[in-house]
Protein backbone atom coordinates (compact mmCIF):
# COMPACT_ATOMS: atom_id res chain seq x y z
CA UNK A 1 0.00 0.00 0.00
CA UNK A 2 1.08 3.26 -0.96
CA UNK A 3 -0.21 6.56 1.00
CA UNK A 4 0.20 10.79 0.98
CA UNK A 5 -0.87 12.66 2.61
CA UNK A 6 -0.30 16.58 2.84
CA UNK A 7 -3.14 17.52 5.60
CA UNK A 8 -2.49 20.46 7.63
CA UNK A 9 -3.29 18.15 10.42
CA UNK A 10 -3.39 14.25 11.01
CA UNK A 11 -7.59 15.53 12.68
CA UNK A 12 -9.65 17.91 12.16
CA UNK A 13 -7.92 19.06 8.62
CA UNK A 14 -8.88 22.41 7.21
CA UNK A 15 -6.69 21.97 3.77
CA UNK A 16 -4.70 18.96 2.08
CA UNK A 17 -4.77 16.42 0.13
CA UNK A 18 -4.57 12.69 1.29
CA UNK A 19 -4.20 9.80 -1.68
CA UNK A 20 -4.30 5.88 -0.60
CA UNK A 21 -3.17 3.04 -2.98
CA UNK A 22 -3.29 -0.21 -2.51
CA UNK A 23 -4.06 -3.81 -3.57
CA UNK A 24 -3.06 -7.65 -2.09
CA UNK A 25 -2.91 -11.18 -3.77
CA UNK A 26 -3.81 -14.04 -2.47
CA UNK A 27 -2.45 -17.17 -4.02
CA UNK A 28 -4.03 -20.50 -3.05
CA UNK A 29 -3.03 -22.14 0.12
CA UNK A 30 -4.51 -23.10 3.32
CA UNK A 31 -7.87 -21.78 3.17
CA UNK A 32 -7.95 -20.03 -0.04
CA UNK A 33 -9.38 -22.51 -2.54
CA UNK A 34 -8.36 -20.37 -5.43
CA UNK A 35 -6.12 -17.51 -6.48
CA UNK A 36 -7.20 -13.98 -5.97
CA UNK A 37 -6.02 -9.99 -5.88
CA UNK A 38 -7.48 -6.84 -5.31
CA UNK A 39 -6.52 -2.90 -5.94
CA UNK A 40 -8.24 -0.19 -3.96
CA UNK A 41 -7.82 3.70 -3.77
CA UNK A 42 -8.95 6.28 -1.72
CA UNK A 43 -8.79 10.36 -2.73
CA UNK A 44 -9.77 13.18 -0.28
CA UNK A 45 -8.99 16.92 0.44
CA UNK A 46 -10.33 19.46 2.59
CA UNK A 47 -10.76 23.40 1.61
CA UNK A 48 -11.01 25.44 4.28
CA UNK A 49 -11.79 29.50 4.18
CA UNK A 50 -10.92 30.44 7.88
CA UNK A 51 -11.44 34.34 6.72
CA UNK A 52 -15.04 34.05 5.66
CA UNK A 53 -18.38 33.83 7.57
CA UNK A 54 -18.93 30.92 9.30
CA UNK A 55 -15.16 29.32 8.64
CA UNK A 56 -16.12 26.78 5.94
CA UNK A 57 -14.80 23.54 5.71
CA UNK A 58 -14.91 21.72 2.60
CA UNK A 59 -14.12 17.49 2.35
CA UNK A 60 -13.92 15.91 -0.26
CA UNK A 61 -13.37 12.35 -0.74
CA UNK A 62 -13.94 9.48 -3.75
CA UNK A 63 -12.99 6.18 -3.91
CA UNK A 64 -13.31 2.04 -5.37
CA UNK A 65 -11.93 -1.24 -5.14
CA UNK A 66 -11.94 -4.02 -7.44
CA UNK A 67 -11.31 -7.67 -6.94
CA UNK A 68 -10.49 -10.17 -9.28
CA UNK A 69 -10.76 -14.34 -9.03
CA UNK A 70 -12.99 -16.70 -7.02
CA UNK A 71 -12.75 -14.08 -3.76
CA UNK A 72 -14.44 -15.23 -0.37
CA UNK A 73 -17.63 -13.67 0.55
CA UNK A 74 -15.82 -11.16 3.66
CA UNK A 75 -12.58 -9.84 0.56
CA UNK A 76 -15.94 -8.41 -1.43
CA UNK A 77 -16.02 -4.63 -3.07
CA UNK A 78 -18.44 -3.76 -0.04
CA UNK A 79 -20.49 0.29 0.21
CA UNK A 80 -22.16 0.65 3.44
CA UNK A 81 -20.22 1.82 6.62
CA UNK A 82 -18.77 5.38 7.63
CA UNK A 83 -15.62 5.10 5.51
CA UNK A 84 -17.36 4.64 2.00
CA UNK A 85 -21.46 5.32 1.80
CA UNK A 86 -23.43 5.79 4.99
CA UNK A 87 -26.57 3.63 4.43
CA UNK A 88 -27.07 2.84 8.30
CA UNK A 89 -25.91 -0.57 7.55
CA UNK A 90 -22.30 -1.90 7.73
CA UNK A 91 -20.83 -3.81 4.58
CA UNK A 92 -24.99 -3.28 3.04
CA UNK A 93 -24.21 -3.70 -0.80
CA UNK A 94 -21.27 -6.28 -1.93
CA UNK A 95 -19.52 -7.24 -5.67
CA UNK A 96 -16.35 -7.63 -7.33
CA UNK A 97 -16.01 -3.47 -7.48
CA UNK A 98 -17.63 -0.38 -5.60
CA UNK A 99 -17.41 3.16 -6.77
CA UNK A 100 -18.09 5.71 -3.97
CA UNK A 101 -17.48 9.25 -3.28
CA UNK A 102 -18.43 11.57 -0.14
CA UNK A 103 -18.84 15.19 0.49
CA UNK A 104 -19.32 17.41 4.28
CA UNK A 105 -19.35 21.11 4.94
CA UNK A 106 -18.49 21.86 8.50
CA UNK A 107 -19.60 25.15 9.56
CA UNK A 108 -17.98 27.35 12.76
CA UNK A 109 -21.04 28.91 14.71
CA UNK A 110 -19.40 29.94 18.22
CA UNK A 111 -16.94 29.54 20.49
CA UNK A 112 -17.28 28.17 24.50
CA UNK A 113 -15.24 26.91 27.59
CA UNK A 114 -16.14 23.39 28.71
CA UNK A 115 -13.03 22.38 30.98
CA UNK A 116 -11.37 23.49 28.02
CA UNK A 117 -11.87 26.35 25.09
CA UNK A 118 -13.79 24.40 22.64
CA UNK A 119 -15.32 25.30 18.92
CA UNK A 120 -18.78 24.46 18.06
CA UNK A 121 -20.34 24.04 14.19
CA UNK A 122 -23.29 22.13 11.97
CA UNK A 123 -22.12 19.98 9.34
CA UNK A 124 -23.84 18.97 6.46
CA UNK A 125 -23.20 15.49 4.61
CA UNK A 126 -23.80 13.75 1.18
CA UNK A 127 -22.80 10.28 0.27
CA UNK A 128 -23.02 8.17 -2.84
CA UNK A 129 -21.57 4.70 -4.17
CA UNK A 130 -22.57 1.77 -6.19
CA UNK A 131 -21.23 -2.11 -6.29
CA UNK A 132 -20.52 -4.03 -9.30
CA UNK A 133 -21.00 -7.86 -9.83
CA UNK A 134 -20.01 -9.91 -13.07
CA UNK A 135 -23.41 -11.32 -14.02
CA UNK A 136 -26.14 -8.57 -13.16
CA UNK A 137 -27.37 -6.26 -14.49
CA UNK A 138 -28.33 -3.68 -11.80
CA UNK A 139 -27.25 -0.05 -12.60
CA UNK A 140 -28.79 1.44 -8.84
CA UNK A 141 -26.26 3.94 -7.04
CA UNK A 142 -26.95 4.44 -3.11
CA UNK A 143 -27.26 7.46 -1.50
CA UNK A 144 -27.11 9.19 1.81
CA UNK A 145 -27.59 12.86 2.81
CA UNK A 146 -28.07 14.34 6.56
CA UNK A 147 -26.23 16.62 9.20
CA UNK A 148 -25.46 16.81 12.58
CA UNK A 149 -22.91 18.93 15.23
CA UNK A 150 -19.22 19.25 15.62
CA UNK A 151 -17.04 20.68 18.76
CA UNK A 152 -12.87 20.63 19.06
CA UNK A 153 -11.14 21.15 21.91
CA UNK A 154 -8.32 23.17 22.49
CA UNK A 155 -7.48 23.50 18.54
CA UNK A 156 -9.52 21.69 15.82
CA UNK A 157 -7.26 18.42 15.90
CA UNK A 158 -9.47 17.02 18.86
CA UNK A 159 -12.78 17.21 16.97
CA UNK A 160 -15.96 14.68 17.78
CA UNK A 161 -18.87 15.09 15.69
CA UNK A 162 -22.36 13.63 15.96
CA UNK A 163 -24.37 13.33 12.65
CA UNK A 164 -27.34 11.69 11.60
CA UNK A 165 -27.85 10.02 7.57
CA UNK A 166 -30.50 8.94 5.98
CA UNK A 167 -30.47 6.80 3.06
CA UNK A 168 -33.77 5.05 1.23
CA UNK A 169 -33.49 2.20 3.61
CA UNK A 170 -32.71 3.61 7.03
CA UNK A 171 -31.57 6.01 8.89
CA UNK A 172 -28.74 5.75 11.06
CA UNK A 173 -26.59 7.92 14.30
CA UNK A 174 -22.82 8.51 13.54
CA UNK A 175 -20.45 9.50 16.32
CA UNK A 176 -16.61 10.03 14.97
CA UNK A 177 -13.63 11.15 16.37
CA UNK A 178 -11.80 13.11 13.71
CA UNK A 179 -12.97 14.61 10.69
CA UNK A 180 -16.37 12.55 8.66
CA UNK A 181 -14.41 11.96 5.99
Amino acid sequence: QFSLETQDRPLGATRGLKLTLGGGYFPATWDVEEAFGELHAEASTFVGAPALPLEPTLALKVGGKRVWGRFPFQEAAFIGDPSTVRLGRQNRYGGDASIYAGSELRLFLTKFYFLAPADFGVLGLADVGRVFLDGEDSDRWHAAGGGGVWASFLDRSYMVSLSLAKSSERTAVYFRIGTGL
